[in-house]
């Protein structure tokens, strides 16, 4: 994989081996990304997120306050939970959200227009 990087970077982000980072996406203050991985275009990530390696994010996604490993995030999918999410492939449309339980990690297998709550 060749990195690229056609979105924007804010101050205190930390990036280590091979990322693409789509069109229109913002890397938001305090995030880290760990390649190699894959974010498409219009996402916004961050701020205070984990992006670890071999995860590929889809077009028009938000991640916020999370961290994400290992995982395929389809497009337009919100995720906002505080919690280690690994091995997991999650579909179009998802929204994850918090609830107020201890963190602990998290694998999911979630269809396309679902919403979470964990």
């Amino acid at each position: 994989m060749v990195p690229k990087n056609e979105g924007t970077i804010d101050k205190n982000v930390k990036i280590s081996n091979v990322l693409r980072i789509g069109k229109g996406t913002q890397i938001l203050e305090g995030s880290v990304l760990q390649g190699p991985s894959i974010i498409g275009e219009n996402c916004t990530i961050g701020p205070q997120t984990y992006i670890g390696p071999y995860t590929s994010i889809g077009d028009g996604s938000t991640i916020t306050n999370s961290e994400i490993q290992n995982s395929i995030i389809m497009e337009d999918a919100s995720i906002e939970c505080d919690e280690l999410i690994t091995n997991s492939v999650i579909g179009r449309n998802v929204v994850i959200t918090k609830n107020n339980e201890p963190p602990k990690g998290k694998r999911f297998i979630i269809g396309d227009q679902s919403k979470v709550t964990i």
